[in-house]
């Protein structure tokens, strides 16, 4: 999940000429780290319908809420979850466990352009805290999911702390030259 950061109405923040994006992530119960809302695909399930479910139920309670609570929370997710776009789906090492475990892994991302996703949050089980993380630095997040965020922000041509000078200079002569 991401979504632009915005100063004044309507106005989007930059940094270095490239605006600013916030990033969803979650700490679990017991946890040091922040990880991005992260579950298990079931069986027949989409990837997509995984991840919706999973951002529902990690950062908005969904499974413990009524029909009627639920409504207003599918009303604005829906059509963010519209723009969902896979971006890797490799094998990544488990930081779970500690046997050097391997799992499939398949990540996407669902910008919200509308900054309409509700951030008054009620954490579902397991979870001690629901952010909205403004990546003007590096959060602190394993490597896999470093990695993950920053070909996102690539992708989104934001403001990218993971971007080292040397590759700024690169981007910008490339630019210059074409």
């Amino acid at each position: 999940q991401t979504r632009r950061v915005r100063g004044v109405p309507g106005g989007v923040i930059n940094k270095q000429g490239q605006p600013v994006v916030e990033v969803l992530l979650v700490k679990m119960e017991g946890s040091s780290h922040y990880l991005f809302p992260q579950g298990f695909l079931a069986p027949s399930e989409s990837s997509r319908h995984a991840h919706q479910r999973v951002v529902l139920d990690l950062c908005y309670d969904f499974s413990n809420q009524t029909r009627l609570a639920q409504k207003p929370i599918i009303a604005a997710i829906d059509p963010i979850f519209s723009q969902y776009k896979e971006i890797s789906s490799s094998y990544m090492d488990d930081h779970v466990n500690t046997d050097n475990a391997w799992m499939e892994v398949s990540a996407a991302t669902v910008h919200d352009n509308q900054n309409i996703m509700s951030s008054e949050f009620k954490h579902g089980s397991g979870v001690e805290e629901v952010v909205w993380f403004v990546v003007t630095e590096r959060p602190d997040l394993h490597p896999n999911m470093a990695a993950l965020l920053r070909k996102t922000l690539s992708m989104l041509k934001s403001f990218n702390p993971y971007t080292t000078a040397e590759e700024l200079l690169q981007e910008t002569e490339s630019e210059l030259s074409g």
